[in-house]
């Protein structure tokens, strides 16, 4: 394919790789899928220039390293990398994801401010994206480990049920707008608060 269509080849490349991480779960299986989405990236300019969806190649290539960064956390810094470039391309598709993924990669380190940046990020950047509403949750997550003010945690939840009644995140983000000490103490508004309890 590479001497007849650059596009097609970087598309066989691609398809490479999810063949590979899909054919078994392990890490040797993603290391696989990684090391051919590096070589396009890196060792063949022409069919790169050619691939029209770069921010896709980009999130799985970071999506991978992710997920070796996990044993290995010299692959942190390259999964950062590429996640981060598939969000800045104009027009991208896959920049919600790539930020989420990210955001999830820095609060699993317990670098709870930088993922709590990635997540109000995606709120702002892609706020219609049905990532929103559980950017919205993992935002004031981030916030209760970084012991801010309950309110903002209150406030980020409250804007996930109210703004994504539909959303997967929206109960847990209703239950928990109050805490557990709140609901032991009984006060009648957050009791209230837990009788409508409709998800």
């Amino acid at each position: 394919l590479k001497d007849k269509d650059d596009h097609l080849a970087g598309a066989a490349l691609k398809y490479q790789a999810l063949a590979k991480s899909h054919v078994n779960t392990d890490a040797h299986a993603k290391l696989h899928a990684f090391q051919i989405l590096d070589t396009f990236i890196h060792n063949f300019p022409e069919l790169w220039q050619a691939t029209p969806n770069k921010d896709e190649i980009f999130y799985l290539h970071g999506y991978f390293a992710g997920h070796l960064s996990e044993n290995n956390s010299q692959f942190f810094t390259t999964a950062k990398k590429s996640l981060l470039a598939a969000a800045a391309i104009p027009g991208n598709s896959f920049g919600d994801q790539a930020l989420n993924f990210l955001a999830s990669l820095f609060y699993k380190k317990g670098d709870y401010k930088k993922a709590e940046e990635i997540y109000l990020k995606i709120t702002q950047d892609y706020a219609n994206s049905p990532l929103a509403s559980g950017a919205w949750l993992w935002a004031a997550c981030c916030a209760d480990q970084l012991q801010l003010d309950p309110q903002i945690g209150k406030q980020r939840r409250e804007t996930a049920f109210k703004l994504f009644p539909d959303s997967p995140f929206a109960a847990e983000a209703y239950f928990t707008y109050h805490s557990y000490p709140e609901y032991l103490q009984g006060d009648r508004s957050t009791i209230k608060h837990l009788q409508h309890f409709i998800y």
